[in-house]
């Protein structure tokens, strides 16, 4: 049997925008928040993301945020790449390493008798 090795993969941060959006926008967060339904601590976190993170983001929200804001969810969220550091592994090829998993499993069975 084989033992796993475990390595740290950094695959970048989803980043959310809300701020950007509403400071270009002259919306504020107060009136976002009454036009969404939302309350003001949820605006306010979605808005101050970078001094509080959050790590999971709720669907129905964006939804009201795009509807309200006449935009797209690819305004309000914006992916950025991993920047490679050191003791940090690049994001692995995983089609490739796929591919090859399901092959040496293919090879691991014995039939049995």
């Amino acid at each position: 049997m084989k033992e796993g090795i475990y390595t740290k993969v950094d695959y970048g941060r989803v980043v959310i925008t809300l701020k950007n959006l509403l400071d270009d926008g002259g919306v504020t967060r107060n009136k976002l928040a009454t036009l969404t339904g939302s309350g003001n601590n949820l605006v306010k976190r979605y808005y101050c993301y970078e001094d509080t993170p959050i790590s999971s983001v709720d669907l129905g929200v964006l939804a009201k945020m795009c509807y309200v804001l006449e935009c797209d969810v690819a305004d309000l969220l914006k992916y950025e790449r991993p920047i490679e550091a050191e003791g940090v592994i690049p994001m692995p090829d995983l089609p490739k390493q796929v591919a090859e998993n399901k092959k040496a499993r293919k090879y691991d069975r014995q039939p049995q008798k």
